[in-house]
Protein backbone atom coordinates (compact mmCIF):
# COMPACT_ATOMS: atom_id res chain seq x y z
CA UNK A 1 0.00 0.00 0.00
CA UNK A 2 2.77 2.36 0.14
CA UNK A 3 4.33 1.34 -3.31
CA UNK A 4 5.74 4.53 -5.12
CA UNK A 5 5.62 3.21 -8.82
CA UNK A 6 1.62 2.20 -8.57
CA UNK A 7 -0.20 2.94 -11.62
CA UNK A 8 -4.23 2.86 -12.46
CA UNK A 9 -4.51 -0.75 -13.29
CA UNK A 10 -2.79 -1.81 -10.33
CA UNK A 11 -5.46 -0.20 -8.42
CA UNK A 12 -7.29 -3.52 -9.29
CA UNK A 13 -5.57 -6.48 -8.15
CA UNK A 14 -7.73 -8.47 -7.01
CA UNK A 15 -5.66 -10.05 -3.61
CA UNK A 16 -5.46 -6.24 -2.16
CA UNK A 17 -8.65 -5.97 -3.16
CA UNK A 18 -10.18 -8.86 -0.98
CA UNK A 19 -7.86 -7.91 1.93
CA UNK A 20 -9.20 -4.47 2.29
CA UNK A 21 -13.13 -6.04 1.57
CA UNK A 22 -12.13 -8.09 4.48
CA UNK A 23 -10.65 -5.36 6.84
CA UNK A 24 -13.11 -2.65 6.19
CA UNK A 25 -14.93 -3.21 9.64
CA UNK A 26 -13.99 0.61 10.68
CA UNK A 27 -11.31 -0.89 13.27
CA UNK A 28 -8.50 -0.58 10.89
CA UNK A 29 -6.13 1.74 9.08
CA UNK A 30 -4.05 1.49 5.75
CA UNK A 31 -0.30 3.63 5.29
CA UNK A 32 -0.51 5.10 1.64
CA UNK A 33 2.19 6.64 -0.53
CA UNK A 34 0.65 7.13 -3.99
CA UNK A 35 -2.22 9.49 -4.47
CA UNK A 36 -3.90 7.34 -7.12
CA UNK A 37 -4.46 4.60 -3.97
CA UNK A 38 -4.96 7.81 -1.57
CA UNK A 39 -8.64 8.32 -3.61
CA UNK A 40 -9.12 5.02 -4.91
CA UNK A 41 -9.60 3.83 -0.99
CA UNK A 42 -11.10 6.34 0.40
CA UNK A 43 -13.72 6.15 -2.43
CA UNK A 44 -14.08 2.83 -1.84
CA UNK A 45 -13.17 1.81 1.82
CA UNK A 46 -14.51 4.34 3.61
CA UNK A 47 -14.13 2.40 6.70
CA UNK A 48 -10.40 2.74 6.61
CA UNK A 49 -8.20 5.39 8.74
CA UNK A 50 -5.54 6.64 6.21
CA UNK A 51 -1.85 7.48 7.72
CA UNK A 52 0.56 8.97 4.93
CA UNK A 53 3.39 7.33 5.06
CA UNK A 54 6.76 8.13 5.68
CA UNK A 55 7.80 6.27 2.27
CA UNK A 56 6.58 10.29 0.90
CA UNK A 57 9.83 11.89 2.08
CA UNK A 58 8.07 14.92 3.13
CA UNK A 59 10.92 16.45 4.47
CA UNK A 60 9.87 19.63 5.33
CA UNK A 61 7.68 21.42 7.89
CA UNK A 62 5.95 23.15 5.25
CA UNK A 63 4.83 20.10 3.70
CA UNK A 64 4.31 18.10 6.70
CA UNK A 65 1.76 20.75 8.12
CA UNK A 66 0.10 20.78 4.95
CA UNK A 67 -0.97 16.99 5.21
CA UNK A 68 -1.69 17.30 8.57
CA UNK A 69 -4.22 20.17 7.45
CA UNK A 70 -5.99 17.00 5.30
CA UNK A 71 -7.88 14.41 6.95
CA UNK A 72 -5.43 11.69 7.24
CA UNK A 73 -5.60 9.90 10.63
CA UNK A 74 -1.86 10.15 11.19
CA UNK A 75 1.41 11.52 9.53
CA UNK A 76 4.35 9.67 9.56
CA UNK A 77 7.24 12.13 10.16
CA UNK A 78 9.94 12.25 7.87
CA UNK A 79 13.29 10.31 10.04
CA UNK A 80 15.23 13.38 9.08
CA UNK A 81 13.39 15.72 11.56
CA UNK A 82 13.61 13.67 14.49
CA UNK A 83 15.35 15.27 17.05
CA UNK A 84 15.41 18.43 15.22
CA UNK A 85 13.41 20.23 17.90
CA UNK A 86 13.43 23.63 16.50
CA UNK A 87 11.58 21.93 13.91
CA UNK A 88 9.40 20.18 15.67
CA UNK A 89 8.19 23.05 17.70
CA UNK A 90 6.53 24.45 14.12
CA UNK A 91 4.41 21.33 13.60
CA UNK A 92 1.21 22.11 13.90
CA UNK A 93 -0.91 19.26 15.07
CA UNK A 94 1.94 17.06 16.81
CA UNK A 95 -1.00 14.71 17.87
CA UNK A 96 -1.53 13.21 14.16
CA UNK A 97 2.31 12.77 14.17
CA UNK A 98 3.54 9.13 13.78
CA UNK A 99 7.60 9.29 14.99
CA UNK A 100 9.25 6.39 13.30
CA UNK A 101 11.98 6.18 16.41
CA UNK A 102 14.67 3.65 15.06
CA UNK A 103 14.87 4.69 11.13
CA UNK A 104 18.13 2.14 9.87
CA UNK A 105 18.76 4.61 7.12
CA UNK A 106 21.64 6.88 7.53
CA UNK A 107 20.95 10.11 7.82
CA UNK A 108 19.71 11.95 5.28
CA UNK A 109 20.57 9.12 3.07
CA UNK A 110 20.79 10.02 -0.82
CA UNK A 111 19.65 6.64 -2.22
CA UNK A 112 16.39 6.62 0.01
CA UNK A 113 13.65 7.49 -2.32
CA UNK A 114 16.35 5.24 -5.03
CA UNK A 115 15.52 2.14 -2.52
CA UNK A 116 12.35 2.63 -2.38
CA UNK A 117 11.57 2.99 -5.91
CA UNK A 118 13.85 -0.40 -5.90
CA UNK A 119 11.23 -2.33 -3.18
CA UNK A 120 8.25 -1.02 -5.15
CA UNK A 121 9.41 -2.35 -8.13
CA UNK A 122 10.03 -5.63 -6.33
CA UNK A 123 6.36 -5.76 -5.10
CA UNK A 124 5.11 -4.82 -8.21
CA UNK A 125 7.43 -7.75 -10.25
CA UNK A 126 6.65 -10.23 -7.47
CA UNK A 127 10.40 -10.57 -6.92
CA UNK A 128 10.87 -11.84 -3.28
CA UNK A 129 14.63 -12.56 -2.94
CA UNK A 130 15.96 -8.75 -4.45
CA UNK A 131 18.41 -6.98 -1.69
CA UNK A 132 18.76 -3.49 -2.07
CA UNK A 133 22.48 -2.88 -2.13
CA UNK A 134 23.01 0.81 -0.87
CA UNK A 135 26.43 2.04 -1.53
CA UNK A 136 26.84 4.14 1.51
CA UNK A 137 25.60 1.29 3.75
CA UNK A 138 28.47 -0.79 3.60
CA UNK A 139 29.64 -0.73 7.46
CA UNK A 140 27.61 -1.88 9.85
CA UNK A 141 25.96 0.55 12.06
CA UNK A 142 24.58 1.54 15.21
CA UNK A 143 21.08 3.33 15.40
CA UNK A 144 21.68 4.84 18.80
CA UNK A 145 24.47 6.85 16.88
CA UNK A 146 22.64 8.11 14.19
CA UNK A 147 21.18 11.61 14.32
CA UNK A 148 17.47 10.27 13.55
CA UNK A 149 17.51 8.18 16.70
CA UNK A 150 14.71 8.84 18.94
CA UNK A 151 15.41 7.48 22.65
CA UNK A 152 13.08 6.03 25.32
CA UNK A 153 14.21 9.10 27.83
CA UNK A 154 13.53 11.76 24.90
CA UNK A 155 10.09 10.33 24.26
CA UNK A 156 9.47 10.26 27.46
CA UNK A 157 11.05 13.81 28.47
CA UNK A 158 10.99 15.49 25.32
CA UNK A 159 8.34 14.41 22.59
CA UNK A 160 5.39 13.39 25.07
CA UNK A 161 5.33 17.10 26.47
CA UNK A 162 5.13 18.70 23.33
CA UNK A 163 2.08 16.45 22.17
CA UNK A 164 3.97 13.60 20.11
CA UNK A 165 1.95 10.34 21.80
CA UNK A 166 2.47 7.88 17.87
CA UNK A 167 5.54 6.35 17.90
CA UNK A 168 6.44 3.57 14.88
CA UNK A 169 8.89 0.71 15.41
CA UNK A 170 10.60 0.17 12.07
CA UNK A 171 11.86 -3.84 11.18
CA UNK A 172 8.74 -6.10 10.96
CA UNK A 173 10.76 -7.83 8.00
CA UNK A 174 14.32 -7.72 10.16
CA UNK A 175 15.26 -11.06 11.79
CA UNK A 176 14.21 -11.40 15.12
CA UNK A 177 17.83 -11.18 16.45
CA UNK A 178 17.37 -7.79 14.96
CA UNK A 179 13.81 -6.77 16.49
CA UNK A 180 14.39 -8.09 19.84
CA UNK A 181 16.66 -5.72 21.59
CA UNK A 182 14.60 -2.98 19.98
CA UNK A 183 11.71 -4.01 21.06
CA UNK A 184 13.14 -4.77 24.36
CA UNK A 185 14.56 -1.08 24.32
CA UNK A 186 11.16 0.86 23.62
CA UNK A 187 8.73 -2.00 25.41
CA UNK A 188 10.24 -2.92 28.43
CA UNK A 189 10.41 -0.85 31.88
CA UNK A 190 14.22 -0.14 31.80
CA UNK A 191 14.08 -2.19 35.50
CA UNK A 192 13.63 -5.43 33.69
CA UNK A 193 15.21 -4.99 30.39
CA UNK A 194 18.55 -7.08 31.21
Amino acid sequence: WTNCLLEERHLYDSLCNLIMEMANNGQNEVLVNSPLLESYNRDKYKGFRIISSTTRCLNTIEQLNMALEKDYYLVVVDYTMNNRFDLLQSITRPEKCEILVNEPCLDACPNRKAHYEFESWCQLKFIHDATWHCPIMSEPFHREKRASYVSYDSIVQKYLPMGFVNFKLEGRNNPPSELIPQYQHYLVKPEYRG
